[in-house]
């Protein structure tokens, strides 16, 4: 497993994300998570100034659904959303591809948006 950041400021991004799980525009990514056993798999934590929750999972729900990911599972709470997909739109996650995002309201005007994605490049 490589781990890139944690606290370390910004990082590059993921060499294998998919289509369907880039960097959201303007944000800043601050680790990556990859496993090297499970090379199509990885996480990235972003950091994404002035912009709200619900575009921001508009935004990869937009790309799952381009993919051909189906929605399995949407939720809000306040300003924090979580939403996750898949070729089979089951909650399971049992697809070769999918992906979760999590948006979580920081300081100020920063969300922290945590991407969970399988099928990378």
């Amino acid at each position: 497993m490589k781990i890139s950041g944690l606290g370390a400021g910004e990082v590059a991004a993921p060499r294998n994300l998919p289509p369907f799980a880039p960097v959201y525009p303007g944000a800043k990514v601050t680790s990556t998570v990859l496993n090297a056993p499970e090379p199509d798999k990885g996480m990235m934590v972003l950091s994404v100034p002035n912009a709200d929750g619900a575009s921001i999972v508009g935004f990869y729900k937009k790309r799952g659904e381009a993919a051909g990911l189906k929605l399995g599972m949407e939720t809000a709470a306040g300003a924090a959303r979580i939403i996750a997909m898949n070729e089979s739109g089951e909650t399971s996650g049992d697809g070769a591809r999918g992906l979760q995002v999590t948006v979580a309201p920081g300081d100020g005007d920063v969300s922290t948006v945590t991407v969970i994605y399988a099928g990378g490049k």
